[in-house]
């Protein structure tokens, strides 16, 4: 911005010079640039579109988890994640990339809380399988309960919470399976072993989380 001297006073638009009253004094300022965006850096924001897309969706199918369990910068930590997923999708696909063809298994392990890992508190995960039927299994053996679960200071007990979220990657239709949890009380020397089956859709495309 630049400041007039003289006798003569201009106002409004000369080519790219602006001329206007400020404060009780002419000013000019260089009317601003505009900038159009490449078509990759159209193709690269509707992607990272559905990148935030999907990380909402993931995020709002776990609320109850989210809202108990959720550590404050969980949603942009998600967000990374899948934004990670979709960076190992082949340039092909620049501007319309989707969930699917990601490698899923990059999402295994995320943590919604890290300032309580997982793996710091369950010694023991329990072994899953998916079966071609639809039916996930849930196997956690007879053990130690020290080699189980470690407690925290003042706790008398834990309880182990599942929850799935299976979704067509291609038609959006989903199914929430929220099971009772699991209550565990550190009285306990040896843990008997428990045994859990859900069943879900397998049509189509999908995703199990």
């Amino acid at each position: 911005m630049a400041t007039l001297n003289g006798i003569v006073r201009f106002s409004g638009q000369v080519g790219d010079l602006i001329f206007y009253r400020r404060a009780k004094k002419d000013v000019v300022r260089r009317k601003p640039n505009t900038y159009r965006l490449s078509e990759n850096s159209k193709k690269s924001a509707n992607d990272f579109g559905e990148v935030s897309r999907n990380a909402a969706y993931i995020r709002k199918a776990f609320a109850p988890m989210v809202k108990n369990y959720g550590y404050g910068d969980l949603t942009s930590r998600l967000t990374k994640r899948i934004a990670g997923l979709f960076k190992g999708i082949p340039p092909v696909h620049l501007g319309n990339k989707k969930l699917i063809n990601a490698d899923l298994k990059l999402i295994a392990g995320f943590e919604f809380n890290t300032d309580s890992r997982l793996d710091q508190l369950l010694l023991q995960k329990p072994l899953v399988t998916l079966q071609a039927d639809g039916l996930i299994e849930l196997l956690i053996p007879k053990i130690n309960l020290n080699h189980f679960a470690r407690p925290v200071p003042r706790s008398d007990g834990f309880a182990l919470k599942v929850m799935v979220f299976n979704y067509d990657l291609n038609g959006g239709s989903y199914e929430i399976l929220d099971v009772n949890d699991l209550k565990v009380s550190f009285n306990l020397v040896q843990f008997p072993g428990a045994k859990l089956t859900i069943h879900t859709e397998q049509g189509g495309d999908r995703a199990c989380l």
